[in-house]
């Protein structure tokens, strides 16, 4: 499943430093090292088609990505990095960014933006949002255990069993959290 049947494509119109989101990003919270989001730069010509920047061309430009979590808020900071990987047939490159499994394993609705400079300076920026929708195929695995809020979930477990009188001596087998 290296390969997603839609790839998230970000453009940036150099001429009007316009954005766009071309499709709807979804992810399920078990992709792991296959969600990334691609960006690609273009000018327009004369006749008003599409001039994709090249990979060497698009080195000249950072593109950072900003994330939020769902529920815990967590930043997460992404840098871009420039391949072919995406090579479509307008033989453009592609500055990609790769989302780690910690911005993918807690359902909801994730708010980016993105940045991109050129020299220092800012080109373009925008805000987006994915969704990370659950898995049919398990409702509990380690994706969990990797969050990093999972230490905070089991405090808050303790101080509820604490606080409704719940130890393991009253805890009934059928119990379910």
């Amino acid at each position: 499943m290296a390969d997603l049947q839609s790839k998230p494509l970000i453009e940036l119109n150099l001429d009007t430093r316009e954005i766009t989101i071309t499709n709807n990003i979804k992810y399920i919270d078990i992709d792991k090292n296959i969600a990334n989001i691609f960006l690609q730069i273009y000018r327009e010509d004369s006749t008003g088609l599409k001039a994709y920047l090249t990979k060497e061309e698009l080195d000249s430009f950072v593109g950072k990505m900003f994330l939020i979590k769902p529920v815990t808020n967590d930043f997460t900071e992404i840098t871009g990095v420039t391949t072919e990987e995406f090579k479509s047939d307008n033989g453009g490159g592609v500055m990609r960014f790769i989302i780690p499994t910690k911005c993918t394993n807690r359902n909801g609705i994730v708010k980016c933006e993105i940045h991109i400079n050129k020299n220092n300076e800012l080109l373009a920026s925008d805000r987006f949002v994915y969704n990370v929708k659950q898995s049919l195929v398990t409702q509990f695995n380690d994706s969990l255990l990797e969050d990093s809020d999972f230490p905070i979930l089991q405090q808050l477990i303790l101080e509820t069993q604490k606080a409704s009188n719940i130890d393991d001596d009253n805890r009934s087998k059928i119990t379910t959290y």
